[in-house]
């Protein structure tokens, strides 16, 4: 859904132990920097990087807090993200720090994955995929 991130820099919001962040380094984004608020799953993060470096960069730091960044990204991911929000206030806070996070053209792509959705990507039995020509926006 995200497409092609060669080239590109990531931030991936609550990353925990760093699976997507690790896909987009392999996929040939030339940053990637996973957040989470969870200092335990940031450290299970870095000992995965510390055993098999890609060069994917991991920060302990929560999303409604998010601080400014040094340098814009050209896409954020947010996995299982808003929905830890504790009320709409909350949520828009995470939405204006990611934005802030980003490049004049870049792109926000929020992912919820449904309970019954396996890790492994197939789909539970009798499971339907996306809709046809489902694709993220720019914004």
């Amino acid at each position: 859904m995200v497409g092609d991130v060669r080239g590109r820099s990531v931030l991936d919001v609550a990353c925990g132990t760093g699976f997507y962040s690790r896909e987009f380094q392999r996929r040939g984004a030339s940053d990637v920097l996973g957040v989470d608020i969870s200092a335990e799953m940031i450290a299970a993060a870095r000992d995965i990087e510390r055993r098999d470096p890609l060069g994917v960069r991991h920060e302990v730091g929560d999303v409604t807090e998010l601080r400014p960044p040094e340098w814009r990204f050209d896409v954020a991911v947010g996995v299982q993200c808003l929905n830890y929000a504790e009320d709409v206030a909350a949520m828009e806070r995470m939405c204006r720090n990611i934005h802030r996070s980003l490049v004049p053209s870049g792109a926000f792509f929020v992912l919820a994955q449904k309970p019954d959705s396996r890790f492994d990507c197939r789909l539970p039995r009798g499971g339907v995929g996306p809709a046809p020509g489902v694709r993220g926006r720019r914004p």
